[in-house]
């Protein structure tokens, strides 16, 4: 697919140089795309509704609504501050590792409301892993960065964990640069091997949905394209839902697009929609580099 941002020369007459629209006045969160009996089709792997979030006192997010399709790369994009991550971190409900923060509404996760009480968050966040901004290893061996959450999670002999090491960093793209290396720190490797490695230790504990937080905003050119390319990979296998600020990697890599502004979602639908022909007037002016 061909970046609209890439096809603009400076000085010259546009899509992006005409006047705006006349902006729409619609229930922030309504979805637009291109087929909508496709996507209804799709099974849903995770389901958002009415999701409003706190810290402390203050609201960040306001009746989020958003549908994960099974085997997709779900993108969200926004500008700094409109809850990309907070959002994408009630999905684990990783924020309780934090005092003073709530979400409300419902997160339905293959049909099981994520939020309910009594939910067993061992188990969900091995089902949900998580990729962060920063690459971090733990401070061990690139092997034992793999086995930790094999351990944790299943009873595997000596020779099932080391195939499901090498499993795990295959599917990672890893295993040719550290084979020789697993018994040396994580954190002798470059940064965006470090990013593979956090994705295979992901991988090992065989989750179902894939979350990324801006997973190439610390690493090199060289390696976010490769991360670029082990998505496409991994999408046959997981589901993945990918925060970023770049707008071309969100173009590039993405099925469906959810763009945020101040805790709401503005508009959702099929990539090549929101990029080519968005329905809000703040989607245009946000992707067209007019936003603000």
């Amino acid at each position: 697919m061909v970046d609209i941002m890439d096809t603009i020369e400076p000085g010259a007459e546009s899509a992006v140089d005409r006047p705006l629209p006349p902006r729409l006045e619609v229930t922030p969160g309504v979805a637009s795309y291109d087929t909508p009996a496709q996507f209804d089709a799709l099974p849903s792997k995770l389901s958002v509704h009415d999701l409003d979030f706190f810290y402390g006192k203050e609201q960040a997010l306001f009746a989020n609504d958003l549908e994960i399709k099974e085997h997709r790369v779900t993108a969200i994009i926004g500008p700094s501050g409109c809850g990309k991550s907070t959002h994408l971190r009630c999905y684990n409900r990783i924020y309780e590792l934090y005092r003073d923060q709530k979400a409300m509404g419902e997160i339905a996760f293959d049909g099981a409301n994520i939020l309910a009480p009594g939910t067993d968050l061992l188990s969900l966040r091995r089902r949900i892993g998580m990729i962060f901004q920063k690459p971090s290893p733990f401070p061990m061996t690139v092997f034992d960065n793999i086995a930790y959450g094999l351990r944790m999670h299943f009873k595997l002999s000596k020779s099932e964990l080391s195939e499901r090491v090498e499993d795990a960093l295959k599917r990672g793209a890893l295993w040719e640069e550290v084979k020789n290396k697993l018994n040396e720190p994580g954190l002798a490797l470059s940064g965006g091997q470090q990013q593979r490695l956090c994705i295979a230790r992901a991988i090992a504990a065989e989750p179902e949905l894939i979350l990324m937080d801006e997973p190439c905003s610390a690493i090199d050119p060289v390696g976010t394209a490769k991360i670029e390319e082990l998505l496409q990979e991994l999408k046959s296998s997981y589901t993945i839902v990918l925060v970023t600020h770049n707008m071309q990697q969100a173009a590039r890599v993405s099925d469906y697009t959810a763009f945020f502004f101040e805790g709401r979602i503005i508009e959702f639908g099929a990539t090549t929609q929101i990029f080519e022909k968005p329905v809000q007037r703040q989607t245009e002016e946000y992707i067209t580099g007019r936003f603000g």
